[in-house]
């Protein structure tokens, strides 16, 4: 058998009724026999012992609903006239896919270093003894990518994305709003830095307070001798909560 063609979920497979079944019968049926072999991401060992049992007519065979990045066993096995069997086995590999896991919330706390214009965020990896076969690609081809977001109107067109890698579970962000809230969501991908949008963690956060701007569209208007009205409009963006006004005159 040839192993001609494969992506993360498929591969497709020939041979040659002649050479590979020495079958040089006028019937082409064939029954091909997938087995999982291993999940290339994980340690010897851990399999999927479902199988698929497919019959083909011809000398091509696609199979579909494959796991990613994984090692299989295909056997091809022909009944000729004489009663008996000719079987042919070939070994295929998927490739890699997207990661389907995603990061952890992690129980640290950085707040204490976060200030006006830096947020310190951090997560904990996935388990990967448990899920491994998730990685669907090798795991230390994969890293982080993030990207963070502003949550007021003041800041909504904000956003800013990267990578890091898979060893480092802690961000430093900076050149911030005062305060202001930030979500920052990360996601897990592989070394061609696909990524499944449906799994994240989302990790929200706001700056803190700083020193406030001064107000603006300052007006006075005389309203009697003795008497003037002042009015103005509040800071914007906010810069903490406004607890009063020192007036001046």
């Amino acid at each position: 058998p040839r192993f001609l063609l494969s992506n993360s979920t498929s591969v497709r497979v020939s041979w040659d009724l002649h050479c590979d079944l020495g079958d040089h019968e006028e019937n082409t049926d064939v029954v091909v026999t997938v087995k999982h072999l291993s999940y290339l991401s994980c340690e010897e060992g851990k399999r999927d012992y479902n199988e698929q049992h497919l019959e083909a007519s011809g000398n091509l065979v696609i199979i579909e609903g494959l796991h990613p990045y994984s090692s299989y066993s295909v056997s091809l096995m022909k009944r000729l006239d004489t009663g008996e069997y000719s079987e042919a086995i070939t070994n295929v590999s998927t490739k890699a896919g997207v990661p389907q896991m995603r990061a952890r919330a992690s129980s640290l706390s950085y707040n204490h270093k976060d200030s006006d214009t830096q947020l310190h965020f951090n997560w904990g990896p996935p388990p990967a003894s448990s899920q491994c076969e998730k990685y669907n690609s090798e795991p230390g081809s994969c890293s982080y990518h993030f990207k963070l977001i502003g949550l007021d109107k003041w800041n909504s067109k904000y956003i800013t994305n990267g990578n890091v890698l898979m060893s480092q579970t802690k961000l430093e962000l900076d050149g911030l709003k005062p305060f202001s809230h930030y979500a920052l969501f990360v996601y897990i991908t592989n070394s061609k830095g696909e990524y499944n949008s449906d799994l994240f963690i989302k990790l929200q956060k706001q700056t803190k307070p700083s020193q406030p701007h001064s107000p603006t569209q300052l007006t006075v208007a005389k309203t009697t001798n003795s008497l003037h009205h002042i009015s103005w409009t509040e800071p914007f963006p906010p810069t903490g909560e406004i607890s009063g006004y020192n007036i001046r005159w």
